[in-house]
């Protein structure tokens, strides 16, 4: 069942109770049943009606000046958001976009002939800006995967940077095909230069452009080919990914698709999944610790492996993970969503078509509240609270 399917599925399960009961033949219409859950009803608008007729009374007698908002030692509109405070109980998807190869001036002659039915996993390094020009302006902020799986409840990461009213999205990257990583040479001190055409390269020069825009999109890694096709460079690639705020993922050593192997030939998971770490571990030392997520191969993934997937075994080492990307066609769900599964994480697969109807004006993505701001109440407490507050306000030019 794909995610438009899931969805139709449960809007048909919302069904009113009041009308599962059938009318039976020779019944006048009133059952027992009704007539005792129509007065229920009616007593419960009764207390409705009391208990706002008391706060209204209550109001009035302890009427006050009206609230002013403050924020602390200084003025900063996004003070004091945390996960909880900003996502408890809120609907609202976020996308999570999927890139593959990127054509560059210079990965243009390795890649060549582009047959048509596989255009959809190339975007230029041109539109590439593009798309990130285009989900700037519309309000759009990037956030890394560990922030968005910090988004279940009862984990506390603050995301202070986030301005009010603007949706989030993921970057990811898979394969570690052409143009995402390219070096073009090194400078005087011997060190790479990043092709700036390339997505590494690109998204550098956008975070000095936009400071707001963070280096922490993922990339996830495979071994069947030298990864980022640069021989002699992959260690150190890996680690200037790690140095610049990336995040690697495993995506198994030979790309061998996981759910084809489930439950059959478990021990093959292992060492697909194992072996990649090991290489890793190879590559990063130490470092190879913070890889805990694993990307399906072509998206392909079994409901009953995930459980599975939460603690592999190779070669005397037990590797845990806390989520899998998966590669479906919509928005990934609000992890406070009952639907959220983090081992099944859904990705939108980019091109200039899907990046405009699943991202750019898609409906019913998350936004951040307005504004969390403190106001006091009459009682003297301070309440924390998510309401617009006026300008005059914040620059202190209230009449």
């Amino acid at each position: 069942m794909d995610r438009f399917e899931e969805d139709l599925f449960q809007l048909k399960k919302r069904r009113n109770p009041l009308w599962t009961e059938t009318k039976k033949e020779g019944d006048n219409g009133f059952s027992v049943k009704r007539i005792i859950i129509n007065a229920l009803i009616v007593i419960a608008a009764a207390g409705v009606l009391i208990v706002n007729g008391m706060l209204i009374l209550n109001a009035m007698d302890n009427h006050s000046d009206p609230k002013k908002f403050t924020y602390g030692d200084k003025v900063n509109p996004y003070t004091n958001q945390t996960i909880d405070d900003i996502f408890s109980g809120v609907a609202g998807r976020i996308p999570i976009l999927m890139y593959h190869n990127f054509i560059t001036p210079t990965s243009a002659g390795q890649i060549g002939y582009i047959s048509k039915g596989k255009m959809r996993y190339y975007v230029s390094s041109d539109e590439f800006r593009e798309q990130l020009e285009l989900l700037y302006a519309n309000n759009f902020r990037n956030i890394s995967l560990d922030e968005y799986l910090s988004l279940m409840k009862g984990d506390k990461k603050t995301l202070d940077r986030l301005p009010p009213d603007c949706m989030l999205y993921v970057l990811t990257f898979d394969d570690a095909t052409y143009g995402q990583f390219d070096f073009l040479g090194a400078d005087k001190n011997g060190e790479p230069i990043i092709d700036p055409d390339c997505a590494v390269g690109i998204m550098i020069g956008f975070s000095k452009k936009h400071p707001d825009f963070k280096l922490n999109a993922a990339f996830c890694i495979d071994f069947e080919n030298t990864p980022f096709l640069q021989n002699g460079y992959v260690e150190k690639k890996l680690n200037l990914l790690l140095d610049y705020g990336f995040e690697l993922v495993n995506h198994t050593a030979s790309h061998e698709y996981l759910a084809n192997l489930y439950p059959d030939n478990k021990a093959k998971i292992d060492k697909e999944i194992g072996r990649a770490m090991e290489l890793f571990e190879s590559y990063l030392g130490y470092r190879a610790r913070t890889i805990d997520k694993i990307c399906y191969p072509g998206g392909f993934d079994s409901p009953e492996m995930y459980g599975y997937l939460k603690k592999i075994t190779y070669n005397g080492k037990t590797y845990q993970f806390e989520a899998a990307l998966d590669a479906e066609g919509l928005q990934a769900y609000n992890p406070n969503d009952t639907r959220f599964n983090p081992f099944d994480i859904a990705r939108i697969e980019i091109n200039a078509k899907d990046f405009k109807m699943f991202v750019l004006d898609a409906p019913g993505l998350y936004k951040t509240p307005p504004v969390l701001a403190f106001k006091k109440g009459n009682n003297g407490y301070i309440e924390k609270v998510f309401e617009f507050i006026p300008e005059s306000v914040i620059t202190g030019n209230a009449h």
